[in-house]
């Protein structure tokens, strides 16, 4: 914008300046006076032209800059498993929708849904305690985040490498190996002193297959995480 201005400026002092040789040749001839205008004239237009591709390429160049400016990333909302009702509330606000429903155990179960994210709670009083922690969390968007390194869109083999690196896997209880599910996993966390504790938790993902797989064998490289789940252990 500066060199826009300086560029209109330059305009106008050139345009004074012919006004000016205009007022000192008064003395000389008709003919002469006529040249001399139409070689200004001409020298003017001139000037003007170049300035006017001048002005346009500065004020493009100027919009191109302006498109090329980076968004402030947003940064994910920090979240813990540990966290209770009342505690999600706090961070999260009241923009949630919520239903509940009784179990064939009696318990109630009742789902508190945030845009991209879902709590679901399971009791058995009449009414949800402000203490209770959730029995079921699914992710839906990199919004949010927990205590990982892993994105909703990253691809599954490398989600679980970082699992395996990280955390340790479920063993299937039904099978008669008691072979490690491949993308299950004992769930830690850090706590305020920056240590690594166990939470009851288990990680695991959803996929944009819609399969549910035990075997890392089974996963293509094109299978994609499609949110990130965390439930009880006693679930």
């Amino acid at each position: 914008m500066k060199k826009i201005i300086s560029l209109l400026l330059i305009l106008i002092l050139g345009l004074a300046v012919v006004g000016c040789s205009k007022e000192t040749a008064t003395q000389k001839t008709e003919e002469e006076l006529r040249e001399e205008v139409k070689e200004e004239m001409e020298a003017e237009a001139k000037l003007k032209e170049k300035l006017k591709k001048e002005i346009i390429a500065e004020m493009e160049k100027e919009k191109k800059e302006e498109n090329n400016v980076a968004l402030p990333k947003e940064e994910p909302i920090l979240l813990s498993v540990k966290m209770t009702k009342d505690e999600i509330v706090e961070n999260l606000g009241n923009n949630y929708t919520i239903d509940t429903i009784e179990d064939m155990d009696g318990y109630l179960d009742t789902r508190i849904k945030y845009p991209d994210i879902i709590f679901t709670f399971e009791y058995i009083p009449e009414k949800l305690p402000g203490d209770a922690y959730p029995a079921f969390i699914e992710i839906l968007s990199n919004k949010y985040q927990y205590n990982d390194d892993i994105k909703i869109g990253n691809h599954a083999l490398d989600a679980i490498k970082y699992c395996e690196n990280n955390f340790e896997n479920v063993k299937n209880m039904h099978s008669a190996k008691e072979e490690e599910l491949p993308d299950w996993f004992i769930y830690k966390e850090k706590n305020s002193s920056g240590k690594c504790i166990d939470t009851q938790y288990v990680l695991s993902f959803t996929y944009n297959t819609g399969e549910r797989y035990f075997s890392k064998d089974e996963i293509g490289k094109d299978v994609i995480i499609e949110s990130i789940r965390f439930f009880s252990e006693y679930d």
